[in-house]
């Protein structure tokens, strides 16, 4: 590096077959075609420092992620297979998703719906509250706007067997980088009580039936 003079570094790591054009470090583009849900391929790290070149120097720099990660986690997933459903994929969708990170910025930009194909549920459980979920979508998403602040989007995701499927939404949920959002609870069964009334008496009037018998035998 040249004494005297300032340099802006961006840093950008990912997996070898991760769906984005980082081309142009200033503003890395999402790829969002044929893209599929529960993918780990599209997390991320990123970092951008400034530096003036005043001699030899050994600089640290701690990358994290630009995205937030939205997870779905169930209490009754052993519930829901003895009641017949057993899902085994999960899709997911999010509004208020950016398709382009300014780097330099650290903000999301060029806001467009994220549709997630159908993809395997995964095999981890997740833990959260101080329990233990079983795990049923994981997705990574770049909110719109600035990396500090805390953004909404409305979320869901289809969880779907052989036959069957069931729909959560989550309207508003609250996404930033960096962090996860989980939405979680008993979500592929409903509790359903009966309150039992036993009606003792008999509805009137009587269906009388009255046959005069001549014949003994």
């Amino acid at each position: 590096l040249v004494k005297g003079k300032t340099y802006n570094f961006v840093f950008w790591a990912q997996a070898e077959n991760a769906p984005y054009d980082i081309s142009d470090l200033k503003n890395v583009k999402m790829n969002y075609s044929s893209a599929s849900a529960n993918d780990e391929t599209r997390d991320a790290f990123y970092a951008v420092t400034t530096l003036k070149v005043t001699g030899p120097l050994t600089e640290t720099v701690k990358l994290y992620r630009p995205f937030a990660q939205v997870n779905f986690g169930t209490l009754d997933f052993t519930l829901a297979q003895n009641a017949g459903f057993a899902p085994t994929l999960s899709s997911f969708t999010a509004d208020a998703i950016a398709s382009t990170f300014d780097t330099f910025n650290a903000e999301g930009k060029d806001e467009v719906t994220l549709t997630l194909a159908e993809k395997d549920i995964p095999s981890e459980e997740l833990k959260a509250t101080g329990a233990t979920y079983k795990w049923l979508a994981m997705n990574y998403v770049l909110p719109m706007g600035k990396q500090v602040e805390k953004h909404n989007s409305n979320v869901s995701a289809t969880f779907m067997s052989a036959s069957e499927s069931v729909t959560i939404s989550a309207p508003n949920a609250p996404i930033q980088a960096n962090y996860r959002t989980n939405i979680l609870g008993n979500l592929l069964t409903n509790q359903t009580t009966f309150n039992v009334e036993i009606i003792p008496a008999f509805k009137t009037p009587d269906n009388d039936v009255v046959e005069n018998i001549s014949d003994v035998a």
